[in-house]
């Protein structure tokens, strides 16, 4: 009952708090095994400090790969596609903001299921309007993979 209540009491808090929405359109950077990457995001935040925002985040991955030549033979590679739901922090320093976000990646084609991470820095050019960067790491079991992205984001 007392953890019910807890929840209940930062929801209301939060609730009261200032929130932003922002969609942002990121494309991933050519690496060994993708050609690139086009990763469409939503976030949603609420302020719960001078300068700090916490939320949740929604992105949906889609990497376009390239065939991978070992030696004499080469490999074809499909495409993949994985949706990452994660919970996203930020800080603004004013005209640049840095941020984590942490959570799950589902794979929806192609690959699996995977914890999911980014670091994401930004400068903002107007109030609803910043390009940023990001480093996404989808770690597998015994494996990873590393996107580097630039990217548009639009507040709304």
């Amino acid at each position: 009952m007392k953890k019910l209540l807890v929840v209940a009491l930062m929801a209301l808090g939060l609730g009261a708090n200032a929130q932003k929405m922002n969609v942002a359109l990121n494309l991933g950077l050519p690496t060994s095994s993708t050609a690139f990457t086009i990763a469409p995001e939503f976030n949603y935040m609420y302020t719960v400090a001078e300068n700090v925002t916490v939320g949740g985040s929604a992105s949906l991955y889609y990497n376009i790969s390239k065939d991978i030549t070992v030696g004499n033979t080469t490999y074809k590679v499909d495409n993949s596609m994985s949706m990452p739901l994660a919970v996203a922090g930020r800080y603004d320093f004013g005209k640049i903001s840095a941020g984590l976000d942490l959570g799950y990646s589902i794979g929806l084609s192609n690959t699996s299921s995977s914890v999911f991470y980014r670091p994401v820095a930004s400068y903002n050019f107007k109030d609803n309007l910043s390009a940023q960067v990001s480093f996404s790491n989808f770690a597998y079991s015994g494996a990873s993979v590393s996107i580097l992205c630039l990217g548009v984001v639009y507040g709304l």
